[in-house]
């Protein structure tokens, strides 16, 4: 029978884009063909019984902000990529999963212990299923080449059939990156992370470390700052904008100034910061998928982790030294507090925050 690799992401952009990198990289280890779905925003919102400003809105409060809207698969790729390698949900038959909150009636969750490309090859080929999901952490979770991993993920980019307009913008962030030369990035996964607008995100200790705190990037754009440029990027605007002019450094970039705010989607804008960013000799970047998908478009940038990169009693010092420096909106101020509180040893990590 014939079987074939799916990526069935239903969360950000670059999310998606990373599942479907990671798809096509197995598809092509197994010598078969990757597919991929791409659910709209509405559904999204539908399924997840979510307020739909949640994915399309650019403001909240007086904030500019890029919220996780997705474009649709017709203004994202091209038609004729569209035809050959995305399928609608309810077309998967049956299907091999890492996820067991998918929701389909021929389903089985993958045994723990696939965790590398052989032990994959062997279920593959094993099981009696029509689509094997690729593993979102692969590169992270698996005992994988990961020179090769990169290389054929950089290939893979390179040959997806995107749209032309987003071409175009590839293209100019391309360009852009020549222009500045040698620099450092810095992603701050700011917005509905820490935002009130999104108390779905709240639930965890998690999304804790997948936003940071502004008076740590502070921190480490002043230091980095002495020794190259370093470009901000980020989906929280206005914060950012604020951060810029408190730091007040000649060399210093936000990412948001080289492209149209007001007419880009989230989506276009998205994909002109990962072309952008994956120029950097170095991301600073927590766990979100934007760092990690630049990453994997050069083998030669490395990326730091702010949470791990210093002790907690220097993320404590840093925080508390800088925290009225900068006047920021009252949830990133709170978020911050909060990080004091957390790396201040006021929480026992197995606990779950309600």
């Amino acid at each position: 029978m014939q079987k074939y690799i799916l990526s069935n992401r239903e969360d950000s952009n670059a999310t998606r884009l990373l599942g479907i990198l990671n798809a096509f990289y197995l598809a092509k280890k197994l010598n078969t063909k990757a597919f991929f779905t791409w659910i709209e925003v509405e559904e999204a919102a539908k399924k997840y019984n979510r307020d739909i400003k949640l994915y399309t809105n650019k403001n909240f409060q007086g904030q500019k902000i890029i919220s996780c809207n997705n474009d649709t698969k017709e203004e994202v790729f091209t038609k004729d990529f569209l035809d050959r390698h995305c399928i609608l949900q309810n077309e998967v038959t049956s299907l091999m999963t890492f996820y067991p909150h998918v929701n389909m009636k021929n389903m089985k969750t993958y045994p723990a212990n696939i965790n590398n490309l052989e032990k994959f090859k062997e279920l593959f080929e094993k099981e009696s299923y029509d689509y094997f999901e690729a593993p979102f952490e692969m590169r992270y979770s698996w005992d994988i080449d990961e020179e090769d991993y990169l290389a054929q993920i950089n290939r893979i980019w390179q040959n997806i059939g995107f749209h032309s307009k987003i071409k175009e913008l590839i293209q100019k962030a391309t360009l852009k990156a020549k222009e500045l030369g040698d620099f450092c990035a810095i992603h701050i996964r700011n917005s509905d992370t820490v935002y009130s607008y999104a108390p779905f995100r709240k639930q965890n200790l998690e999304t804790t470390y997948h936003a940071t705190p502004y008076e740590l990037a502070y921190h480490i754009i002043k230091e980095e700052a002495k020794k190259q440029n370093v470009i901000i990027f980020t989906d929280d605007i206005s914060s950012a904008e604020h951060l810029l002019k408190a730091l007040n450094l000649t060399n210093v970039y936000l990412a948001n100034d080289f492209r149209d705010f007001n007419t880009l989607s989230q989506t276009q804008m998205l994909l002109y910061d990962i072309s952008l960013m994956s120029f950097a000799n170095k991301i600073y970047g927590t766990h979100s998928s934007v760092a990690r998908l630049a990453t994997c478009l050069n083998s030669k940038s490395k990326q730091i982790d702010p949470h791990s990169f210093f002790t907690k009693k220097q993320r404590y010092s840093i925080i508390k030294q800088n925290y009225s420096l900068l006047n920021l909106h009252p949830d990133q101020k709170a978020y911050s507090l909060f990080y004091l509180f957390v790396t201040g040893g006021g929480y026992r990590r197995n606990r779950i925050w309600r």
